[in-house]
């Protein structure tokens, strides 16, 4: 009877262990999906102001050197 206790003591530690685990893995999965969501956001940003700069640095047709849309020098 003893040993029927144990082990049945045991499974119950077991699921428990189990259970806890699933949920810290559910609380870890639902962080890297805000950090992904995060990531994506800064990326479009980032995209957003080079795209800016490059439409910035271009000077009007006729004051570049080749006539065509060409990158104004950047100083400092």
């Amino acid at each position: 009877m003893f040993e029927h206790t144990a082990a049945r003591l045991r499974e119950d530690v077991v699921h428990q262990w189990l259970s806890a685990l699933s949920c810290r893995l559910s609380a870890l999965s639902d962080q890297l999906s805000a950090i992904s969501s995060q990531r994506s956001a800064f990326s479009d940003q980032l995209s957003a102001i080079s795209l800016r700069r490059d439409r910035d640095d271009r000077v009007p047709e006729g004051r570049g050197h080749t006539g065509a849309l060409s990158r104004a020098p950047r100083h400092p």
